[in-house]
């Protein structure tokens, strides 16, 4: 199951360090105005949710070692594309 995350990042927040951590645990960080976005399958976002599931909506804890950089972390749906 593939879902997209977004990370808003915390004021002041080391946003360089922040995707060179994720990228070391194999996550391919897309950085937006607010914060990171991270898009991937559940499986592969474990390693920074060990707890996640992919049916989950809404807003999720932050991890402790997220949490100097991180103010929320939020899960959406992937958007589907339909050809007519």
């Amino acid at each position: 199951m593939h879902v997209e995350l977004l990370l808003e990042t915390s004021p002041g927040a080391d946003r360089d360090q922040l995707q060179r951590l994720l990228r070391a645990i194999g996550l391919d960080p897309l950085p937006m105005k607010v914060g990171i976005v991270l898009s991937a399958e559940v499986e592969v976002l474990r390693k920074l949710l060990p707890g996640l599931s992919g049916t989950e909506t809404g807003e999720l804890s932050v991890p402790d070692e997220l949490k100097n950089a991180v103010r929320s972390i939020r899960i959406f749906k992937p958007r589907s594309f339909h050809s007519t």
